[in-house]
């Protein structure tokens, strides 16, 4: 390859030269740094995934300091951001990521295990194949790769790499990663009592999480009009950069149109007819964009909670929409669409993925039903005073639950079966 490439390597990997790349590190993400960690213990091939911006690239810096840090040899780790431009000559050419991985090991000679970074993997056409090519041969290497939602969520992907791989998705800060990243101190969430004495200072870190959205960029940004233009732009970058050019969208005004509707529209139940009707779009085109909004990661839906067969079948077609970052939906939401009760039933919904989330139930409305040893209900009505009605819904809901929760603005109180607790609390 190119001797611009070499240099290019050298200049990317500053550990083989023993010099120190704090700059790149950021704040440490330790929940994630470790989680990835420990899967070096097996082959598999780990694949970090997730909406544009929300920090895979730092990451790879962090695990990296880790592997230093435990004794790997600085020649036997080698990173590869492949958005270079520098590539542009040989990245679409069958055997680039060959020629690559044979640049890497000639530089060096590396013994033994040799961990591998390839970031933006998405940019390398044909890359799924080499990967698994390289998992096939069962040499000593660690592959780790990153990319866009959208590109890790392929059919061929799926294909390819079924039990070869190992995923994880990189989401934006939740509020206990804010907190680390606004103080430097790492809350541990105790028992209520024990925390009363930050309480307020807890109360108010919410609050700009609410406003701010848990980008890491935007987060370490000072300047509140810089925030505002850079989650504007991110919000730019996800439409046309992962979805427009991906999906060779022939009408992106349309598909940017929707995307602001959708924005404004969080945590609301909607039908396909309804959407259809107020953006004047063709029902196959907008189930289409749907689709494209979720595999990128950008926008996810959540069905109605029912036992009923036959209500399985319709529940596509009345989902909630939820956003990936709230941030995001502050810059895009139009008009009344920005309540704030919504945003924290964003946020509840992201902290229960990784749960088996059943849906919202529907008369009454409950927010978020999931299964963890038994049924588990919960609603979000963020306000200092809440109606009756919202500790009514669980009564008149027949199902046998183990657990009721409504969140609420300020109050911690038990009320017989069901608990209200802070959003702060909760989502610590």
């Amino acid at each position: 390859m190119d001797a611009k490439i070499e240099e290019l390597l050298h200049k990317s990997n500053p550990w083989w030269h023993k010099k120190e790349f704090q700059a790149q590190l950021g704040l440490p993400r330790h929940a994630y740094v470790e989680r990835i960690s420990k899967a070096f213990s097996i082959r598999e091939i780990k694949v970090l995934y997730g909406v544009r911006r929300s920090g895979k690239s730092t990451l790879l810096y962090q695990i990296i300091r880790k592997l230093l840090d435990q004794g790997i040899p600085p020649q036997n780790i080698a990173l590869v951001n492949l958005e270079n431009n520098l590539f542009a000559p040989w990245i679409a050419q069958r055997d680039f990521l060959d020629r690559l991985f044979e640049t890497i090991v000639t530089l060096h000679n590396p013994q033994g295990k040799v961990f591998l970074f390839l970031d933006e993997i998405q940019e390398a056409p044909f890359w799924e194949k080499w990967v698994t090519k390289m998992y096939e041969q069962k040499s000593p290497l660690q592959i780790t790769v990153t990319g866009s939602s959208s590109s890790m969520q392929s059919t061929e992907l799926a294909t390819l790499l079924t039990g070869r791989n190992l995923s994880f998705e990189i989401k934006p800060l939740n509020f206990q990663e804010y907190l680390f990243f606004k103080t430097g101190h790492l809350y541990e969430k105790k028992d209520y009592d024990e925390m009363l004495d930050q309480k307020t200072e807890l109360a108010h870190y919410f609050e700009r999480y609410l406003q701010e959205g848990g980008f890491p960029g935007i987060v370490l940004t000072q300047d509140e009009t810089l925030k505002e233009n850079l989650l504007k732009q991110y919000f730019q970058d996800i439409l046309y950069r992962d979805l427009v050019r991906k999906y060779e969208v022939r009408h992106p005004v349309k598909l940017e149109n929707l995307a602001f509707y959708l924005a404004s529209n969080i945590g609301r139940a909607l039908s396909y007819r309804k959407i259809s009707a107020t953006m004047g779009l063709a029902v196959d085109t907008l189930k289409e964009y749907l689709s494209h909004f979720e595999r990128a990661g950008l926008f996810s839906f959540l069905g109605p909670f029912t036992f009923s067969s036959k209500a399985k079948l319709r529940e596509v077609h009345n989902r909630k929409i939820y956003i990936a970052d709230h941030g995001l939906r502050n810059v895009a939401a139009l008009g009344s669409g920005r309540d704030t009760g919504f945003t924290v039933e964003n946020l509840v919904f992201h902290k229960l993925k990784g749960e088996k989330l059943l849906g919202y139930t529907e008369a009454p409305e409950i927010d978020f039903a999931f299964s963890r040893a038994g049924i588990h209900l919960i609603q979000v009505c963020y306000e200092e005073d809440f109606p009756p009605r919202e500790l009514e819904a669980f009564e008149k809901l027949r199902l046998n639950r183990k657990v009721n929760i409504l969140i609420s603005k300020n109050t911690y109180q038990p009320v017989g079966k069901i608990k209200i607790l802070p959003a702060w609390y909760y989502l610590l």
